[in-house]
């Protein structure tokens, strides 16, 4: 068995115990190399670093022997692992949760109201904390120390964009605002359904 890290480029990774038991590691840059023998999963016999590898379909007719036996060769590459599963339903739910906020926004700012149906019934900032599910998603993909680091400055930031967004929202609307925020909460979604800021 062959294994082939996801991804590409010359960053840090996560290292699973479970390489070890590979005949042969293909890897992208000398970094997961360095990280993976010091987690103690590869040795120096059993592993290239071949940079950003790709595969044609085999002919099957050619046989070419990778090993001095006659055992079947099989080339691994984990895209399905649960952490890459997991941080790829955050992303894809986090651009479902934006591009639902998006119309109902559009269509409240379209006519000088408060986006208060859908979506926002149930949290007053989704576009924010879609975002912020799409980011947390990615660095699922990539925790390298640029993202680790940025990570939380972000939100920071997007919390920030949010509460100077409600400043406004208190000029233009005032008490019609302050109840739908004393109902609705900024982030995390509530269970019950808000319809409207009046109701």
């Amino acid at each position: 068995l062959i294994f082939c890290p996801h991804g590409a480029g010359d960053r840090s990774i996560s290292v699973s115990p479970d390489i070890a038991h590979f005949d042969y590691v293909l890897l992208p840059g000398d970094k997961t190399r360095e990280r993976m023998m010091a987690g103690g999963v590869i040795r120096a016999e059993d592993h290239a670093v071949v940079g950003y590898p790709k595969f044609d379909a085999p002919h099957l007719a050619a046989r070419t022997k990778f090993f001095d036996n006659d055992r079947p060769t099989v080339l691994y590459n984990p895209h399905f692992d649960p952490l890459h599963i997991l941080s790829n339903l955050l992303i894809f739910g986090g651009f479902i949760m934006l591009a639902s906020a998006w119309r109902v926004l559009h269509a409240a700012q379209q006519q000088r109201e408060l986006a208060t149906e859908g979506i926002y019934a149930r949290m007053r900032h989704p576009q924010y904390t879609a975002f912020i599910i799409i980011m947390f998603g990615f660095l699922l993909q990539w925790p390298t120390l640029p993202t680790l680091i940025m990570f939380p400055v972000l939100v920071y930031v997007y919390v920030r964009l949010a509460r100077c967004e409600e400043q406004e929202a208190l000029r233009e609307f005032g008490d019609r605002y302050r109840a739908y925020m004393a109902r609705t909460p900024a982030f995390i979604p509530s269970r019950g359904y808000n319809a409207t800021a009046e109701g």
